[in-house]
């Protein structure tokens, strides 16, 4: 945690030295992985009031610097939460509020659709399950190739 909390300050640091408006947005963005970065390894650490903190603040950078994915990866979060707590309808929401946001053939888009199945699977709906598993392979073939 206190890497990431390190490089956020920078990035920080950096927002406040008027940078160019594409500089100003990319910037957003960093400091919206960061913090669901950051949100990830509080929730881990047990502290669910930061890991929320930094979550919500994720989520509005994302829509600051109109960062489509971020803002996926965001609400991503919040599903993993909610089916670690067994809210399962509300993961299954969020699941689908999150594919909503994400955009095509992106990784958060994989991971929302396989959240969608892990809910419907826990709900005891396996055909529902399957057919977001289908989904989830189909954007997963859409994915570029990875260089080995």
């Amino acid at each position: 945690i206190p890497p990431v909390l390190t490089q956020l300050r920078y990035v920080g640091r950096l927002l406040e030295r008027r940078p160019t408006l594409a500089q100003h947005r990319r910037l957003l963005a960093a400091a919206g992985w960061l913090s669901v970065l950051l949100a990830r390894l509080f929730f881990e650490a047990g502290d669910r009031e930061a890991a929320e903190a930094s979550r919500d603040a994720a989520f509005r950078l994302a829509r600051l610097a109109g960062h489509a994915e971020l803002a996926a990866w965001s609400v991503e979060a919040l599903v993993n939460w909610a089916l670690a707590d067994g809210r399962f309808r509300d993961a299954l929401e969020l699941a689908r509020d999150g594919q909503d946001l994400a955009p095509p053939a992106t990784a958060a888009a994989v991971l929302l659709a396989l959240d969608e199945a892990e809910a419907w699977t826990s709900l005891g709906d396996p055909a529902q399950a399957a057919g977001a598993r289908h989904q989830a392979a189909l954007t997963q073939a859409m994915l570029p190739a990875t260089a080995s």
